[in-house]
């Protein structure tokens, strides 16, 4: 049997021979960011308004004023979406005021229908959470210099560490049909060394805090997803 002329061969053939002999003869490779364009996972022009619900606690742990802070910070990241008009706070707090919120109604098309026709809104946005913290001793090793032996030796020390640990579900839904448009579940942890002292401290107000923290960037991301907007991507430039 003989082999085919290299004349003979399709021109597709010839133009992956060309490319694979070019990466070839590349000596490395390099990534660099390119700066792209996302686009929107809905139609924004179709939700020009748009209310965002009081987030609640599925487990009923925290107070109203950390969930509170959620839903602050969730409603100043969709104002930020040109072309969608986020009604205040405190109108929808008022006037959502007596609703039973619980994580079965947040996700029940009539009850999404009716909240919406009463905020007088296109779209609705909905929030849960589940946080908690955990507080455990850790054994370390640690070197240390002895100025009895003259020398580093290495000890064992007990060290507290307290893991915060947040759940955080988000939903847009169509206020006309109850269908829902965008939804993002995230799981966030974060863990901390402390003292008897700082856990104290931690303990008292802390927690709020790195509630706040854990949240911020599942609730950015959410935001992004519903608005067009710049991202950057690993393209390969041949050196």
């Amino acid at each position: 049997m003989t082999m085919p002329m290299m004349s003979n061969l399709p021109r597709v053939a010839w133009l992956v021979l060309a490319a694979v002999v070019a990466v070839a003869g590349c000596q490395s490779a390099v990534t660099v960011p390119i700066r792209v364009q996302v686009e929107s996972t809905i139609d924004v022009k179709k939700y020009p308004t748009v209310a965002v619900l009081p987030f609640i606690d599925v487990d009923d742990r925290l107070d109203r004023e950390p969930l509170n802070g959620l839903t602050d910070m969730m409603q100043q990241r969709l104002s930020h979406v040109s072309g969608m008009t986020v009604i205040s706070q405190s109108i929808t707090n008022d006037l959502m005021a007596g609703e039973l919120l619980t994580e079965d109604s947040l996700i029940d098309p009539s009850q999404i229908t009716n909240w919406g026709g009463m905020l007088g809104v296109s779209a609705v946005a909905v929030g849960t959470v589940r946080y908690y913290t955990l507080m455990q001793p850790e054994q370390r090793y640690v070197e240390r210099y002895s100025y009895q032996l003259q020398r580093y030796v290495t000890e064992r020390e007990t060290a507290l560490i307290r893991s915060f640990h947040l759940r955080i579900d988000m939903k847009l839904y169509d206020a006309t049909t109850g269908e829902p448009l965008l939804s993002l579940s995230r799981s966030r942890r974060d863990d901390q060394a402390q003292s008897p002292l700082s856990a104290v401290v931690s303990e008292l107000g802390g927690s709020t805090n790195m509630l706040l923290a854990l949240a911020g960037t599942p609730i950015r991301e959410f935001a992004r997803r519903v608005a067009p907007h710049f991202d950057f991507e690993e393209r390969y430039l041949a050196k």
